[in-house]
């Protein structure tokens, strides 16, 4: 499951062969259908363990203890450097799938809702406490929220198409304009 997030990075969940994915893991076809009846049931595994890693991550990252601002700004760094120090900028590895399933896997599409809701709390979170702290400007905090989680993935989609990292380094100055009191 190490690879997935590896694999998607690369290419979408419909252009990744049997092949490729058991090339990636080191696996025998056997050995994969006897682990999954298909891609789509390993892409929820995958799914499922690269949003337990990366929950943990987030958990740091996203810490009480930190003020908002403090959990943003380590939020963006983590993003730089992660999508800015390998060969290739691969965006959200959540939202990528989710786009490339469109309407042809319900199941999985869930489940990718469901992931991309769990993000957004964290969020959530630190918009309240930055409204708290008198950091953040007043309004719904689900709704700045919601608009801070399409700043940041529509720059990680940008990164990913341009192949570059600058999207993802303006979060920085971006979040303030959007949140700044």
């Amino acid at each position: 499951m190490a690879v997935f997030p590896d694999l998607l990075r690369e290419q979408s969940l419909a252009s990744l062969t049997l092949d490729t994915i058991c090339q990636a893991g080191n696996a025998h076809r056997g050995s994969f259908y006897h682990a999954f009846q298909n891609k789509e049931e390993w892409a929820e595994a995958g799914l499922q363990y690269t949003w337990d890693q990366t929950r943990v991550r987030l958990d740091s990252v996203f810490s009480s203890t930190k003020t908002a601002w403090e959990r943003l700004d380590a939020y963006v760094e983590v993003l730089t450097s992660n999508q800015c120090s390998s060969h290739c900028v691969g965006g959200c590895t959540f939202f990528s799938l989710g786009v490339g399933l469109a309407q042809s896997e319900p199941s999985l599409r869930s489940c990718v809702l469901t992931v991309l809701e769990a993000y957004r709390g964290y969020f959530v979170e630190a918009v309240r406490a930055g409204q708290a702290e008198g950091t953040i400007r007043n309004g719904s905090p689900e709704e700045l929220s919601r608009a801070l989680f399409h700043l940041v993935e529509g720059a990680l989609s940008l990164a990913r198409i341009e192949q570059k990292g600058e999207p993802i380094q303006d979060l920085h100055h971006s979040l303030r304009w959007l949140l700044q009191p």
